[in-house]
């Protein structure tokens, strides 16, 4: 198998992991981060599933077109990075532990 048809289900997973994020109860995060991960989450799961569909040849493009989507491929992923960074850079990745006083509340 093609180590890049592995690579892509590795990042459709994670950005679907990645979705789920905002809603542990365990730890507090602003409404902006929330946002950042749903746009993650959308956004990082279309990328992957078009490299995976273009890795196993479920479609054929020109030279100009493939040359075309291979830079809109790589712009969405900076765009993805974009986020996580301004997520890791504001602690909203990991966000702040609850008390356990508020959890039984």
């Amino acid at each position: 198998m093609n180590s890049g048809i592995i690579i892509d289900c590795i990042i459709i997973i994670g950005c679907a992991i990645l979705g789920f994020v905002p809603f542990d109860k365990k730890r507090i995060r602003v409404s902006w981060a929330k946002l950042a991960f749903g746009i993650i989450a959308i956004i990082g799961i279309a990328d992957g599933t078009v490299r995976l569909a273009w890795d196993l040849s479920w479609f054929t493009l020109g030279s100009e077109a493939s040359r075309r989507l291979d830079g809109s491929l790589y712009m969405v992923s900076g765009v993805i990075l974009g986020f996580l960074f301004s997520l890791i850079l504001s602690g909203q990745l990991t966000g702040k532990k609850q008390s356990t006083s508020s959890l039984l509340s």
